[in-house]
């Protein structure tokens, strides 16, 4: 349990923040790490993501209807990967995308660079 300050802020021991750093490092029971998870991306998710990165007209469509914009590229998805689409926030994802984009620029590297990335995990 946190205690508080004077001022009302919560403060953590050091056992209670490496505890909660532990229990977010590891994956569920039965479930793969986040590193094998993600080398676990089919073929055509790896492409949509690369897709989604550098088309942004393709990104539009994506975001408005994520699943009737992967299948209608002729995305090969598994079932799956399919229900992650339906339940994703693409609000949120809209979001990131545009903190992405805003990053890249300002960092010089082309948004190309970080799609072609995704090849390495193949």
């Amino acid at each position: 349990m946190p205690f508080h300050t004077p001022g009302g802020h919560r403060r953590y021991s050091i056992e209670m923040l490496d505890k909660y750093l532990e229990s977010t490092r590891a994956a569920p029971q039965g479930e793969a790490p986040p590193v094998e998870r993600l080398l676990n991306l089919s073929e055509g998710l790896q492409r949509l993501i690369s897709r989604v990165l550098r088309d942004v007209a393709f990104r539009a469509q994506f975001l408005g209807d994520p699943i009737g914009a992967a299948l209608g590229a002729g995305f090969d998805l598994r079932e799956a990967e399919l229900a992650a689409l339906k339940e994703m926030d693409t609000q949120q994802l809209s979001a990131a995308l545009e903190e992405l984009d805003e990053r890249v620029s300002k960092s010089g590297v082309g948004i190309e660079d970080l799609a072609g990335l995704l090849a390495l995990f193949h």
